[in-house]
């Protein structure tokens, strides 16, 4: 007798077709786990290109692009190009040279923005060419915004360009009126999505160059901090305020006098990190953004934060420099309409660098550097844990085991800042080698990657290394690149910049080497 065999149940009885459209609605980790369910059902993955394209993307730290006419396929075939081109750090052997010429720049969304010396109400900017995703360069320049630039920030993703503008002869005290400037990046026109472009408000004087400002853009967030200028045993003074540029409402404002807030970036669109580099209790604070009509400028005072991310507590230690936080939101490009864009970093899979040092004392011939990586979902499900009613303060180390990874090594520059794009962090590195009977020093550049679906991928395929060290499960390396030393190293999206340093040394203008995936 001859058994039938029973018809197939569930997804295998229905058309390939069906069943991928099925499976591309599941998350990740369910998708990946269907592999082990049956070898039908892992080769319907592993042969899809939709599915494969899906599954990349996470790998990447990637989101899709705006529907156009890249075909999926062959917007995986660009994504495998991507993402092997930086592994192996293989650039264009073209190089492009640009050099600064005016005391203001600024990079995001692959766009390089310079002002220009000469002519302080002009911008020019460069759209950096991304070869292995298929995207064209391009340059333009805005000849004439109207007034001197005090300050500038831009968002190509949202069309968005934002300047400041300061009165050419303030009084001598008080408050005076800043205008803010919402215009479109390509064409210098009010921008559409707002019904006023120009926002002003009040700021403290002096405002020449003693006043920093640092803009920050984070969806329809706009955040502006100004510093004034630090005295021998003063702090400085800052003043924070966040708005959503769209509406002109006021999401956030405080102010620090003799202040120990050092940095902020935004961590969403829904809260805020302050940076506090407070003798003996170093923290990061995070404040939630309403949109609410009566928010008015209060003093900050270290108590009615939403929730607080604490160091260990160092007594009679006092905080040596700045504290730094870097690390911004990638721009989303989803929504945009550019047809261009296959894939972008994707603005929820970010890491967070904190920065800060500290000694027994002012006079110390040794200090304690802290380099910390933080994984911002990791730390933003911390957040979401903290009950409404009232404020939590995470002690060191519990908030810290499994969300910040120590890296003392890293030593960025204080001036070209943008050593982070999403999860990749750009860190260089000397080595000694014997060159003819000669002991001569090897400068390199690497990147390390902390997406932690890469590094699942990475240690499956690798196995376990043996070694103890806990940062091998951490963060994922890339071929280091040899560099000339005492250069700037910055990242972007399809970019590695190396900056010939001469603002540091005051010898003049810096030229910024480009390169390119």
């Amino acid at each position: 007798m001859v058994l039938a065999t029973p018809p197939s149940k569930g997804l295998l009885s229905i058309a390939v077709e069906l069943a991928i459209l099925i499976l591309e609605k599941l998350d990740l980790h369910t998708l990946v786990s269907c592999k082990r369910v049956c070898h039908r059902i892992k080769n319907i993955i592993d042969e899809s290109v939709v599915l494969q394209y899906k599954i990349e993307l996470a790998v990447a730290g990637m989101e899709d692009g705006p529907t156009s006419a890249i075909s999926v396929s062959e917007r995986l075939q660009r994504l495998k190009n991507y993402t092997e081109a930086w592994k192996t750090m293989s650039f264009s052997p073209e190089v492009e040279t640009v050099t600064l010429t005016g005391n203001l720049w600024e990079l995001c969304g692959g766009v390089l923005g310079l002002s220009d010396r000469a002519k302080p109400a002009t911008l020019m900017f460069r759209k950096l060419p991304a070869i292995a995703r298929g995207i064209e360069g391009k340059e333009w320049t805005i000849e004439d915004v109207g007034f001197p630039i005090r300050d500038f920030k831009m968002d190509p993703s949202q069309d968005l360009l934002v300047m400041i503008e300061l009165p050419p002869e303030p009084p001598a005290g008080g408050f005076v009126p800043c205008k803010i400037h919402l215009r479109t990046l390509n064409g210098n026109k009010p921008h559409p999505s707002v019904s006023d472009s120009v926002m002003v408000t009040s700021i403290r004087t002096p405002h020449d160059d003693s006043l920093c400002f640092t803009i920050k853009l984070c969806g329809d967030r706009l955040g502006i901090m100004l510093e004034y200028l630090r005295h021998e045993d003063h702090r400085g003074d800052v003043d924070i305020m966040v708005y959503n540029w769209r509406t002109a409402a006021s999401l956030f404002r405080i102010y620090g006098i003799d202040s120990p807030i050092e940095a902020y970036t935004f961590l969403s669109e829904e809260y805020i990190l302050l940076g506090i580099a407070e003798d003996c209790v170093p923290r990061l604070e995070v404040y939630k953004l309403y949109e609410d009509s009566n928010i008015t400028r209060r003093e900050w005072n270290g108590q009615d934060y939403f929730c607080a991310f604490a160091y260990g507590r160092k007594p009679h230690s006092i905080m040596w420099g700045s504290m730094v936080i870097q690390g911004e939101a990638p721009t989303s490009w989803s929504q945009s309409g550019y047809e261009d864009i296959p894939f972008f970093t994707s603005p929820s899979r970010r890491v967070v660098g904190v920065m800060f040092d500290d000694a027994l004392d002012a006079d110390a011939d040794w200090s304690h550097h802290t380099r910390h990586l933080i994984h911002l979902p990791k730390l933003l499900s911390l957040v979401s844990l903290r009950p409404e009613q009232t404020g939590t303060t995470y002690v060191w180390p519990f908030w810290a085991n499994d969300t910040a990874l120590s890296v003392p090594e890293l030593d960025p520059s204080p001036i070209w800042w943008y050593w982070i794009h999403g999860t990749k962090v750009l860190h260089s590195f000397a080595q000694e080698k014997l060159v003819q009977s000669l002991i001569r020093d090897f400068h390199y550049v690497e990147v390390m990657d902390l997406n932690p679906i890469l590094l699942k991928r990475e240690s499956s395929r690798h196995g376990d290394t043996g070694v103890n060290d806990s940062r091998i499960e951490r963060y994922v390396k890339y071929k280091a690149m040899e560099v000339l030393p005492a250069m700037g190293k910055m990242i972007s999206e399809d970019n590695l910049i190396l900056v010939e340093d001469k603002v540091e040394e005051d010898a003049g203008d810096a030229n910024l080497f480009i390169y390119t995936l």
